[in-house]
C-alpha cells in the first residue's frame, strides 16, 4: 500500500482511489484472510450481536408470501460471512426455505470462500 501513495513529485491520487486500493486492493482491508468482523475483530455488526434481525426479516418474507406466492428474491449487500442470510434461513419455515432465492452482492474474495 505505502508503494502506492502519491510523493510530492508525483501526481495526486483520487481520494476515492486511494479508499478502494485500501479497502479492496491486494493488501486490502477486506481482502486480507484475517477476521475483521465479530466479537474478536475490529467492529462487529447486528446479525453477530442477535438472532432478532435476522428473525424480524423472516417473520417479513413470510407475511409477502401470504400476501402473494411468489419466490422473494433477497439481496443481501455485503453479507461479510453470511451470519444475517444463515440466520434467516434458520429462521423460516421448511416451505419458505424453498421458495427463498438469496443472492449475495460481496467484493471481498475473503469473506466470499466464507459464504
Amino acid at each position: 500500500m505505502k508503494n502506492s501513495l502519491p510523493t510530492p513529485d508525483s501526481n495526486p491520487i483520487r481520494f476515492d482511489h486511494f479508499m478502494a486500493k485500501a479497502l479492496y486492493g491486494r493488501e486490502g482491508y477486506y481482502t486480507t484472510p484475517r477476521s475483521i468482523i465479530g466479537p474478536r475483530g475490529d467492529f462487529t455488526t447486528t446479525p453477530k450481536l442477535t438472532k432478532l434481525l435476522a428473525q424480524k426479516i423472516a417473520e417479513w418474507i413470510e407475511s409477502a408470501w401470504e400476501r402473494q406466492d411468489l419466490k422473494l428474491p433477497v439481496i443481501e449487500l455485503g453479507p461479510g460471512d453470511g451470519t444475517l442470510a444463515s440466520d434467516i434461513r434458520s429462521s423460516l419455515g421448511f416451505f419458505s426455505r424453498q421458495k427463498l432465492n438469496y443472492h449475495f452482492v460481496e467484493i471481498s474474495p475473503h469473506l466470499v470462500k466464507q459464504q
